[in-house]
């Protein structure tokens, strides 16, 4: 028992020497060569001992008498020699300790006067939050790319694997798109003449081209305009003269310094069939993903390539560069733009709006799968073909997930909120596309884009320029067509501020809004179908059957007598009664 208490007072006399510095074994400067003095003192030898040279009542030294002014532990090199002042080191458990202290430090020491005040010491959770940002920095230097991304790829692994979304090569919905076209084609074509204004009025004329793919030459009769982009891209109308085929010829207008980055993305265009997955041919494309790749490029022949050249079919100078896609019927955007009139409110309205949800959602969809992101998943990228199907273009500005690129590629109205934020470079995710999906669809319904931003032909639309300048950032469906609550849910998700809250193109492909709007799409198809076997039938003209002609003469002559009958009754009735006097 007195062992114990005697080690636990030891413990806490040692404990206390360390807390008051462990300076007792003091160590003068001096040389490496030389040997020092020990001296065993808490605040080391006064100068008055080390002058006088004997023994000193408050510290205990021992001294060799043979040598005079030096210790026994001293060596010759150093017998004479006049000692310096100098600081007193802290020892290796004190700086410990001081370190793991809580409050001020035990003693004070007199700064010095020549030198800098130190500085304050930091608290405790000072110390804490310059650890971790200590931490983060080294693993931001040493952790790789795919650890950024890993919460999104647990996610995508502990989420079920959902059916993966392709389109089939002809579908029955495509019946409704195609018979809503060629009904309304004639507005189309009045209000894409309108919108070009004078040039349409191009002549057509005869144009010899070489192609890029088989190295011959065809001849082809190009013009007029048929769209026209912001950019500077167009499209011209073009029929093959040996085959008959109506195509359209995709350019760029020569607008100064932008030419050169405009051709490249026309040639990014045509060679973009090699970031597909499972592609071979640019009709496997448009069949399966419903992508509208180009077929060929062509070249105007004995004229350099990419140069500027005035041709008879276009009033502005094109680059020599062409791409030879089929011919769509309108775009999407001049579909709504139409719509908004109030034109193409009708029976086959409501249904059309849900297929073109559906669509979009199963465009961006795909490129989520395919690992692409489209720089312009807006409406006037969607073509609508002539058999109903709709189709997504402009694939000069894709890029694969998580890759960096211009930011001009992305129209400013269309960018999510903080992407014109960073530069002139920008870095592509999918949540860009989930977001273009959202207004897409948003204008499906309502024929404009939400937060009063400025949508191009549409007069109720607001004049915020992008989501980066202050504006209204509250949802506002009152003045739009009658939403239903998946969409309007769909809507809400994909249109999320935070881009890692923001529900993607997969999410929403696989979701029970996406389910419930499939559902009313097939049951408002099936009644759709009946209306127009109805008006087919109505339509057709009466033909009597053979065993009852005679019967149906008779019947007419009956009918005639009781038309005169009826005709008489009228007639009596019309005639006034005679009016008597009262005498």
């Amino acid at each position: 028992m007195a062992m114990h208490v005697f080690i636990s007072a030891t413990s806490l006399v040692f404990a206390a020497w360390l807390a008051h510095g462990a300076d007792g074994l003091w160590q003068p400067h001096s040389s490496p060569r030389s040997r020092s003095v020990l001296s065993l003192h808490p605040n080391g030898p006064g100068e008055d001992a080390i002058q006088a040279g004997k023994f000193h009542a408050d510290f205990f030294e021992l001294r060799n008498e043979d040598l005079k002014g030096m210790s026994w532990i001293e060596g010759p090199g150093s017998a004479g020699a006049p000692r310096e002042e100098a600081t007193q080191p802290a020892g290796r458990f004190a700086r410990l300790f001081e370190r793991l202290r809580w409050g001020k430090r035990a003693r004070s020491e007199p700064p010095a006067t020549d030198e800098t005040p130190a500085r304050p010491r930091l608290s405790m959770g000072q110390k804490l939050a310059q650890h971790l940002r200590r931490a983060q920095a080294g693993l931001r230097r040493i952790a790789p790319k795919w650890l950024s991304r890993l919460r999104a790829r647990v996610r995508n692994w502990w989420a079920p694997e959902g059916p993966i979304p392709v389109f089939p090569e002809s579908e029955p919905e495509d019946l409704l798109a195609r018979q809503v076209v060629q009904q309304r084609m004639w507005l189309l074509e009045l209000r894409r003449k309108r919108d070009l204004g004078g040039s349409q009025e191009t002549p057509v004329a005869s144009v010899t081209v070489t192609s890029a793919s088989t190295g011959g030459t065809k001849q082809l009769k190009v013009g007029p305009l048929f769209w026209k982009g912001d950019d500077g891209f167009v499209m011209y109308s073009a029929e093959d003269v040996e085959t008959g085929e109506e195509l359209v010829l995709k350019a760029v207008t020569a607008h100064g310094a932008d030419t050169t980055a405009s051709v490249a993305v026309l040639q990014a265009e045509a060679s973009c069939l090699k970031n597909l997955q499972n592609i071979n041919t640019p009709q496997e494309a448009r069949d399966r993903l419903r992508f509208l790749l180009p077929d060929d490029t062509f070249t105007v022949a004995e004229a350099p390539p990419a140069k500027a050249l005035s041709l008879s079919f276009s009033e502005a100078p094109v680059a020599n560069f062409f791409l030879r896609m089929p011919k769509p019927v309108t775009t999407l955007l001049a579909y709504l733009q139409a719509m908004e009139k109030g034109v193409f409110h009708g029976s086959d309205h409501r249904p059309l709006q849900h297929l073109l949800t559906l669509r979009v959602i199963r465009l961006a969809a795909i490129l989520q799968t395919q690992g692409l992101v489209h720089g312009g998943f807006t409406p006037d990228n969607l073509l609508m073909m002539p058999d109903g199907r709709l189709m997504l273009s402009g694939f000069g500005v894709v890029r694969k997930n998580g890759s960096v690129g211009p930011v001009t590629d992305v129209k400013p109205t269309y960018a999510p909120p903080g992407f014109m934020r960073g530069g002139k470079t920008v870095k592509y995710t999918y949540a860009l596309n989930a977001w273009q999906l959202g207004l897409t669809i948003h204008q499906i319904w309502c024929s404009r884009l939400p937060f009063r931003l400025k949508t191009p032909g549409m007069s109720r639309a607001g004049n915020r320029p992008s989501m980066d300048r202050p504006g209204y950032n509250i949802f506002y469906f009152d003045d739009c067509d009658v939403i239903p609550s998946p969409v309007e849910g769909l809507i809400k998700k994909l249109l999320h501020f935070r881009g890692w809250r923001r529900m993607l193109a997969l999410s929403a492909f696989r979701s029970s809004e996406y389910e419930a709007i499939r559902r009313d799409v097939d049951s408002l198809f099936e009644s759709y179908k009946a209306d127009l076997r109805q008006e087919e039938v109505s339509a057709q003209p009466q033909v009597p059957r053979p065993g009852r002609r005679i019967a149906s003469k008779r019947w007419a002559r009956v009918n005639k007598r009781w038309a005169r009958r009826q005709l008489a009754c009228r007639a009596y009735r019309q005639v006034p009664e005679k009016v008597t006097l009262n005498r």
